[in-house]
């Protein structure tokens, strides 16, 4: 078989979900007159094994829900782009800790 013994290839799920869409390839040919052709193909996971083992650095471009993130919402909001009436909240964030900052150092003199 193409899975070895050791390491994330030796799964059982390259064979238990070998039909399942993992991602994208994204190819741009150029043909003999100089005209350039982009070619996308579907990669299922019984592709990605073989990928593996026969081509150095292969990548394709996967859908975010195929991934595993839990903490991606979190980061979302370091991230993403702001959305309509989130332009302040970090103006009041850092005020807030400002302001916190300079009433425990007026109350504890020689911290």
């Amino acid at each position: 078989t193409l899975v070895p013994a050791d390491g994330y290839s030796s799964s059982h799920c390259f064979g238990k979900y070998e039909d399942e869409y993992v991602g994208r390839k994204r190819y741009d040919i150029t043909k003999p007159d100089q005209s350039v052709t982009k070619i996308h193909c579907q990669v299922k996971l019984r592709h990605v094994l073989p990928l593996m083992r026969f081509t150095e650095h292969f990548k394709c471009c996967m859908p975010i829900d195929a991934l595993d993130m839990p903490n991606r919402s979190g980061w979302q909001l370091v991230v993403g782009d702001k959305k309509s009436g989130e332009q302040y909240n970090f103006l009041v964030d850092r005020i807030t800790n400002l302001l916190s900052i300079m009433v425990l150092a007026a109350t504890f003199p020689g911290l």
